[in-house]
């Protein structure tokens, strides 16, 4: 798992490193070009500002985040879901309950991960999908911090819930996080080959 996490963390510094030109770029220090009366003059090339920092770091974080999603907690709440043995309705709507959200969840991950990349690409309709991703993750947090209290419900010891609720509120805060990385996308001239494909 750590290996995939990694994978994950090469490829975010891969991708801000690729697509840096498209963040825009700021005047270079400048140059004597010539010498000589009347020949010499002073010249700057553009440097590339590159990705910004926060951005590297929410869609780093997104994309190991998406991982984890898609390949531990998902699955995860497929397992604990499936073996939940409360009595009554209570324990089969727990039961299905966490099967639904582990279900979700691994979409999540893969839609995560996408805009993840898209934001690092200043993609600039990326802050539509981020939007829809937001509302998915609200509903897909809350409704599993809420199965995992009523599985503390149901089962003896809060165990599940001591141990994922942290998980939850991790969730729920990065999405929002990765939204707003997704509208910073918007800030400053388009990038160079849109304004060409325009």
């Amino acid at each position: 798992m750590l290996g995939i996490a990694m994978v994950a963390v090469v490829a975010t510094a891969y991708w801000s490193v690729r697509f840096a030109a498209r963040w825009g770029s700021v005047p270079g220090p400048a140059l004597r070009v010539g010498r000589g009366a009347y020949r010499e003059s002073r010249v700057s090339r553009e440097v590339p500002r590159g990705t910004p920092s926060p951005i590297t770091w929410t869609a780093g974080i997104g994309m190991v985040w998406s991982v984890l999603t898609s390949l531990v907690f998902a699955p995860m709440m497929l397992c604990v879901g499936a073996m939940t043995d409360g009595v009554g309705l209570i324990g089969v709507v727990t039961g299905v309950g966490l099967v639904v959200t582990g279900s979700s969840g691994f979409f999540l991950g893969l839609a995560l991960a996408c805009i993840a990349y898209f934001v690092l690409r200043r993609d600039r309709e990326v802050v539509d999908l981020a939007e829809g991703a937001v509302v998915w993750s609200v509903l897909h947090h809350l409704s599993g911090l809420l199965f995992v209290v009523l599985h503390a419900i149901v089962t003896p010891g809060p165990g599940l819930l001591i141990l994922t609720a942290p998980i939850w509120v991790f969730g729920l805060a990065h999405a929002y996080a990765l939204q707003d990385a997704a509208q910073l996308t918007l800030e400053g001239p388009p990038p160079d080959d849109e304004i060409i494909a325009a």
